[in-house]
Order: C-alpha cells, then sequence, then structure tokens
C-alpha cells in the first residue's frame, strides 16, 4: 500500500521515545549495537520513554537521528531533507511515524503509532473494494480491529489478535459442558472402535494432559524421531465450530496419519 506524500506536513517528536546518543549508552547497549554493519552512521538508540513498557529499542542512525533533533525547534522538515528525497524518504518518515518516534499534525492534533495510519495511507485506507478470499477480508478486518483499539501494549494486541474471530465461551457453557461429559468423550464421540484402535496404533497421548488445556499426541515411530524434523517445523490451525468438532476430528485423523507431521492438539 503506498503511502501519501509526507514531506510537506507539519511534525514534531514523539511521546514514546528518546533520543540516546552513543556516549550516553551502557556498555551491553554498545555491544549490541557494534554489530551493526556500519557502526560510523550510527548515532545511538530510540529507547522507549516509559522504562516499563514492551516496546524495544530502535537504532538512530545518523540522518535520523538529525532530523529528529530538528523537530525539537521546528515543525517542518528540513529544506535539503525534502528537496533531495522521494520515494525513499518519503518511505522513512512513514516509517518514523508508524513507529511513533515522530508525530504528524492531523485533524487538528498530533498523532503517531496506529493513530497515524490514516495519516500516513490516507482516510480510504480501511476500505479496500475487493479482497481476494475469505481468510484476507478476514485478516483485514483483524487488523481493523487491532488498529480500533488504539493499544500501545504489543501482548495485549497480540493476544487479542490470536484470539479474534473465536467464539467467546463463558463460565456458564463451560460448566454445562463438564456436567454432560469430559472433553476427551465429546472429541471421540463420532470415532468408532476401529478408528480409535487405528489411531492408537500410531499415536500416543499422556493420560494426564486433559489436566492441562491441552490434549495432545506424538507419532509412534521407531528409531530416532528427530528425522521428521529436519527442515523446519510449521504448525498448521484447523478452527471448527465446536459443534462438528468430533466430525471434522474424526476426518482429521486419517489426514495426518499419512502426512508428516509428527504431533498434534487439541
Amino acid at each position: 500500500m503506498k503511502c501519501r506524500f509526507l514531506l510537506n506536513e507539519k511534525f514534531r517528536q514523539g511521546l514514546v521515545y528518546r533520543l540516546t546518543e552513543w556516549n550516553q549508552l551502557n556498555n551491553q547497549q554498545k555491544v549490541l549495537l557494534s554489530g551493526l554493519h556500519d557502526e560510523a552512521e550510527v548515532y545511538g538508540v530510540f529507547e522507549p520513554a516509559d522504562s516499563s513498557s514492551e516496546l524495544t529499542f530502535k537504532v538512530a542512525y545518523r540522518e535520523v537521528a538529525m532530523l529528529y533533533l530538528h523537530l525539537q525547534h521546528f515543525n517542518k522538515l528540513p529544506h535539503y531533507f525534502i528537496v533531495s528525497g522521494g520515494d525513499h524518504i518519503n518511505d522513512t518518515v512513514a516509517q518514523l511515524l508508524l513507529n511513533d518516534i515522530i508525530q504528524i499534525a492531523w485533524e487538528g492534533s498530533y498523532v503517531g503509532g496506529t493513530a497515524a495510519l490514516s495519516a500516513v495511507y490516507g482516510e480510504n485506507i480501511f476500505t479496500e473494494p475487493q479482497l481476494p478470499g475469505f481468510l484476507s477480508d478476514l485478516s483485514f478486518k483483524a487488523i481493523y480491529y487491532a488498529w480500533m483499539l488504539q493499544d500501545t501494549n504489543l501482548r495485549s494486541v497480540a493476544g487479542k489478535l490470536y484470539a479474534f474471530n473465536t467464539v467467546p465461551w463463558d463460565a456458564s457453557m463451560k460448566l454445562a459442558f463438564y456436567d454432560t461429559q469430559r472433553v476427551e468423550e465429546f472429541l471421540f464421540s463420532r470415532t468408532d472402535t476401529a478408528g480409535r484402535k487405528s489411531m492408537d496404533q500410531q499415536w500416543y497421548t499422556d493420560a494426564d494432559t486433559e489436566k492441562s488445556s491441552w490434549l495432545s499426541w506424538a507419532r509412534r515411530i521407531p528409531g530416532k524421531s528427530s528425522l521428521l524434523h529436519s527442515g523446519g517445523n510449521y504448525k498448521l490451525y484447523i478452527s471448527p465450530v465446536i459443534n462438528v468438532l468430533p466430525e471434522v476430528f474424526m476426518r482429521f485423523i486419517p489426514v495426518i496419519s499419512v502426512s508428516k507431521a509428527f504431533s498434534f492438539k487439541v
């Protein structure tokens, strides 16, 4: 997505980071920066103004640091910065805005971070006319939801995105479920004896797993199981609604049993 031309707008320093010059860094921070490709271009770091936040340090290269210091006294970008730039400079300013290192004047106030999305990309950022499919549309809605939260806590946002589009399970529903059946009984309710026997021949589980949040299985294989882990591991999610989970599970077992997967959990 292409951002608007930003270089003629008004800016100020952001509020969530502060610029710290190289000589003000502690030894541990200097060691981390010393591995950079061109250390001579590094002015220092942008560090979170609130040390208790989950924001990370960001490298402050010389040109960006000079721009940041310039905005301490002026609300317009340096003339040389504008005329020497182009798409690359414009994209750099957009990245600084989205990282909340600087802020832009927009609709009567200064905004940065997720609040600057409309200022950077225009008012139509969340009105995409066509998306290629259900998953793209769902992802788009999740991003819009995260943006509307205006939450700067990364762990909080990650948790909400992880649970996006899931069905809430309140205390009364949970109590009603456990009053009638155990999780494992429900899960295997559509699997016949032959199917269960076939599964047990290829997969094993810890009898105590239901005490945790997951029922998990690993493949029964002779020899070195590490052979299954070569080439990188990937996780695939299958997300049925609760009422059809037993049927989906029954269809899932034959498929995963002939795959190269080495574990699964519910």
